[in-house]
């Protein structure tokens, strides 16, 4: 497993360096296939106690609630960029590179997190959190493998998008 920066994923590819790339890949169109593994949902997150925010919130409430942001959440950040960010309507409270620390600091705040719907019950374990739909335009994020057309018919190469198609994907 390699950690190759974004930049680099498509001629990794192409050269044989990776064999395939796992994760939300919009920037590979060309001389690439993929396969869907699995499409996520995005939620927020506030703590039971949050008076400020119900069980929904539109874009103009959104932007009136202190967000935590993580990378794990990049698609998310850029959609808020690109709609609240940019216009100065955009609170970010805190940006934290560790997803499972909004637990803990979304409990003791009233601020927000944005977090994928699989991640609600182990967060409610961790601390006392309550769940709130987004507005319904908050794009999911759909997880893929990505091969070059070269490797398309190598036995290796098939064997190991097989495994991977076999543990993550949905159903």
């Amino acid at each position: 497993m390699h950690n190759t920066p974004r930049s680099e994923i498509a001629g990794a590819l192409e050269d044989g360096k990776l064999d395939v790339a796992i994760g939300y890949h919009p920037h590979l169109r060309t001389s690439f296939y993929q396969q869907l593994l699995f499409s996520r949902a995005f939620v927020g997150i506030v703590s039971e106690n949050n008076a400020r925010v119900g069980d929904s919130v539109t874009l103009k409430q959104l932007s009136g609630i202190p967000v935590v942001r993580t990378p794990g959440t990049s698609v998310i950040n850029q959609w808020l960029d690109q709609k609240l960010w940019r216009s100065g309507k955009m609170q970010v409270a805190l940006e934290s590179q560790y997803v499972m620390a909004l637990a803990p600091i979304l409990a003791e705040t009233d601020w927000m997190g944005i977090i994928s719907e699989e991640l609600v019950s182990a967060f409610k374990k961790l601390a006392r959190l309550r769940v709130v739909s987004l507005p319904k335009d908050v794009p999911h994020v759909s997880i893929r493998q990505h091969w070059h057309l070269r490797y398309k018919d190598d036995g290796a190469n098939r064997f190991l998008r097989e495994v991977v198609y076999d543990a993550l994907r949905d159903g």
